[in-house]
């Protein structure tokens, strides 16, 4: 097993069974219970709630906008082809905002593109996979 498996699993299981503080109204990186908690965790010492609301938020509307053209049918038809197209831009545009909210702090930057930016845009991938 690779050591961030382990550690990713560990964190898991920890979350779920501690009640950590997590700031659940105001926090807005991570889609569930689990994944916010891990995001929390993961950007103690890079600003967090900065990474929240100039990056996360702004994402989480961006695929907002992207699910509503892709809920809205012509003819019937759900437009996958710039559904995806959008899911990418806002997955690009996270990973810049990363990397220009944390300019200054190149190990944040790094860190966060690696556990927020890199980590949104595989399960874009693999989403798209089955839609």
């Amino acid at each position: 097993m690779r050591p961030w498996y382990s550690c990713s699993a560990f964190l898991a299981v920890i979350s779920t069974f501690l009640e950590l503080p997590t700031p659940v109204g105001a926090y807005h990186c991570g889609t569930g219970a689990i994944s916010t908690t891990l995001s929390w965790i993961t950007t103690a010492g890079c600003d967090g709630e900065k990474l929240s609301n100039e990056c996360c938020f702004p994402h989480d509307r961006c695929i907002d906008v992207a699910d509503e053209v892709y809920n809205s049918t012509f003819y019937g038809q759900h437009n996958r082809v710039v559904h995806r197209s959008m899911l990418m831009k806002c997955d690009t545009e996270f990973r810049q905002c990363i990397r220009s909210n944390y300019s200054d702090r190149d190990i944040c930057r790094t860190w966060l593109e690696v556990t927020h930016a890199t980590v949104v845009t595989l399960y874009t991938k693999f989403k798209n996979l089955f839609e």
